[in-house]
């Protein structure tokens, strides 16, 4: 008799974990902000397995474990700042440009309170 990893006869088979499903299409970039567009929604990451900079469009991507650093009252990509490093889960697609799908900022957030802009 094959191993089961279930005991009821009539249960279903383990479903494949969310990984492998979304596996085929997207690639996953670990590495530092180097650049930011606000105004095209873009950013640039310098990769840290390949040390390439690669530019990611952000217009349709979830922002996750991003804190309001410019005090605006909600998340956007004006909240992160260059040298923060990102993990981002991007369609596999044209060498210029990727879109992303999610940004997550790993490690340590920005400085408290943000940016300010200087008196002048």
């Amino acid at each position: 008799m094959p191993f089961k990893s279930h005991r009821n006869a009539n249960a279903a088979p383990p479903r494949s974990s969310r990984k492998d499903a979304h596996a085929a299409g997207t690639e996953e970039v670990i590495g530092r902000l180097t650049a930011l567009d606000p105004i095209n929604d873009r950013i640039e990451v310098e990769d840290e397995r390949s040390s390439r900079r690669l530019w990611f469009d952000l217009s349709g991507a979830r922002l996750r474990n991003v804190e309001d650093g410019d005090g605006d009252g909600r998340r956007s990509i004006t909240d992160l700042f260059p040298g923060d490093r990102v993990k981002v889960l991007a369609d596999k697609g044209a060498e210029s440009m990727r879109r992303a799908r999610s940004l997550r900022r790993v490690g340590p957030q920005g400085p408290v309170g943000g940016l300010r802009r200087m008196a002048g």
